[in-house]
């Protein structure tokens, strides 16, 4: 994501009161973003459906296809951790 594309989403954010900005007190440029209450409502929301989108889309699989997929999943998560 660009920096001016990360800036408009926190703005949207931040006008729904899901995020808030403070000034950063160790350097001017920069800003913590900090969750609402109301965001982690969101994402706990958000969560909960894609956990539930995720067991009814893998329900079908069998043990093997399980196995399978969760090891091409580690895999993945390796790549994207180093």
């Amino acid at each position: 994501v660009k920096p001016s594309g990360l800036s408009h989403r926190l703005n949207r954010l931040e006008s729904a009161g899901l995020v808030i900005r403070t000034p950063d007190p160790d350097d001017r440029r920069s800003y913590l973003i900090s969750i609402t209450p109301a965001g982690r409502k969101v994402i706990d929301r958000a969560i909960d459906i894609l956990v539930s989108a995720t067991n009814e889309m893998l329900g079908g699989l069998d043990e093997r296809q399980r196995q399978s997929q969760h090891s091409i999943l580690d895999a993945l998560v390796g790549r994207i951790d180093s």
